[in-house]
């Protein structure tokens, strides 16, 4: 009985740890599979839609570096139009970032037509 109890506690211990510390968990997960292998001398860098606080940083620190000379963004579908307003565009953000750090940087935004993304260079 009492190495049951003992396993249990162990095993709630270790879940209560795993949900309060979920997200440097997932974020360590996820770069044991991130790939860095960018080179220099691409037309453009290109940040899809998600993930707006570690995309867009990332995506102006290749730029700095020189591996492209603009940025083409994309920005999730809309899922409601009514409250779309109250939330950041990627452009947005980005600019923000750009502002901030008095970087030069061209930015096109990726429009959405229908299941096909133009970009207007």
């Amino acid at each position: 009985m009492k190495k049951w109890l003992i396993v249990v506690i162990i095993v709630i211990g270790l879940l209560a740890t795993a949900i309060s510390q979920y997200q440097s968990i997932l974020t360590s997960y996820a770069a044991f599979f991130t790939v860095n292998n960018a080179i220099s001398g691409a037309d453009a860098i290109v940040v899809l839609s998600g993930g707006k606080a570690t995309r867009i940083p990332h995506a102006l620190k290749l730029f700095a570096q020189g591996y492209a000379p603009r940025l083409l963004l994309t920005d999730e579908k809309k899922r409601n139009i009514r409250f779309a307003h109250l939330f950041s565009t990627n452009e947005e953000i980005a600019q923000a970032m750009i502002e901030e750090l008095k970087m030069n940087v061209q930015i096109k935004n990726c429009s959405f037509t229908k299941e096909r993304c133009y970009f207007n260079i």
